[in-house]
């Protein structure tokens, strides 16, 4: 029996210390990440009850006054949208629509259908903003900030043919509709079945005749043929293409020719080349320094998205920004940070 025991002073009695407290570790970190799973489960799920409460008590008793209230829950909507709480600027519509749908006319029912369908289409339910939208074109056709929305929805959801042809109906309305029109005919030419090469010649033509629609072009141009692409797009569009440039292979083209000030230093930033003078954005000259000194790999750069349109940032690079569902308008803003392996390490 005394053979069996295994003493304190014994190192297998360590290693097994040691490895139950491994297994406890990975248990607790199991059980954390289920519970915080749960948790965030519990809040879609509140938020999706909330969307669907009808009534609130406060903004029922504050629309009991009479339509007089109207226009100041509707600038308190509004409020909400901006701060991103859609369920209380589809509430507050919602009310308004049930208590005072009688007294509206028909314009002002169509302009209150729109912005409810606009806040559905922020929140990201698109079916139900579809369905407000072609109400409130039903009550006016020409109401043309619900068309382009509905165009937009209709893009967002897969429907690129029934988009395109709402555009038509806006541009035949006096609506300036061209870029919208581009993307989803750009968006429609990536469906047809065709080779590589006819596409991206489709695309190059659609986009010589629409500048914002560039970094659609160049995403699809760097995938099919980045040995051609890389060049002029580092010369011409190095700030604007900045994400997409960053994630590609140093090519075999000859790097001399790049003569903009931005392109150098963003491959003096990937470490292609070694440049003395830098321009450009900080992140690019801190990411050269460490590249100079041997310490590139402890860096990169990750990426956010300003609209040049509304100022709103976006996590997600989209073609079409989802605060002010302006077409090709999202820059890259760049970001420091650690490799993902680092992160990942840690």
């Amino acid at each position: 029996m005394q053979g069996l025991y295994i003493g304190y002073r014994d190192p297998l009695f360590g290693i097994i210390i040691f490895v139950a407290l491994i297994g406890l570790i990975a248990l607790l970190s199991y059980g954390w990440g289920l519970y915080a799973h749960r948790r965030r489960q519990a809040a879609i799920n509140s938020f999706l009850k909330e969307l669907s409460h009808l009534h609130d008590e406060a903004i029922g008793e504050a629309l009991a006054a009479g339509p007089q209230t109207i226009p100041a829950m509707l600038l308190l909507a509004e409020a909400f949208l901006k701060s991103g709480e859609y369920q209380q600027a589809i509430a507050i519509y919602l009310a308004i629509l049930n208590r005072h749908a009688q007294t509206l006319d028909p314009f002002d029912q169509s302009r209150l259908l729109g912005k409810l369908g606009r806040a559905y289409a922020k929140a990201g339910f698109l079916e139900r903003a579809k369905i407000h939208l072609q109400e409130s074109l039903r009550l006016d056709h020409a109401n043309t900030d619900s068309l382009k929305l509905l165009a937009v929805v209709l893009d967002r959801s897969g429907k690129l043919s029934e988009s395109l042809e709402v555009w038509e109906v806006l541009e035949a309305h006096g609506v300036d509709a061209s870029c919208w029109r581009g993307l989803a005919e750009a968006k429609l030419i990536t469906h047809e079945a065709i080779s590589p090469t006819e596409r991206l010649a489709k695309l190059e033509a659609l986009y010589r005749s629409r500048p914002r629609l560039t970094r659609f072009f160049y995403r699809e141009a760097l995938t099919i043929d980045p040995e051609r692409y890389i060049l002029e797009a580092l010369n011409h569009h190095p700030l604007e293409l900045l994400d997409l440039l960053w994630n590609l292979e140093k090519p075999n083209a000859n790097l001399d020719t790049i003569t903009s000030p931005e392109g150098r230093a963003l491959m003096a930033a990937k470490g292609w080349i070694v440049a003395n003078e830098m321009a450009g954005p900080f992140e690019l000259e801190i990411l050269a320094q460490l590249q100079q000194h041997g310490h590139g790999a402890h860096a990169t750069l990750g990426f956010e998205y300003l609209c040049t349109s509304c100022k709103q940032m976006v996590p997600i690079d989209t073609d079409i920004c989802p605060h002010c569902f302006d077409a090709g308008t999202l820059l890259p803003e760049p970001i420091l940070q650690r490799p993902m392996k680092e992160r990942l390490y840690e």
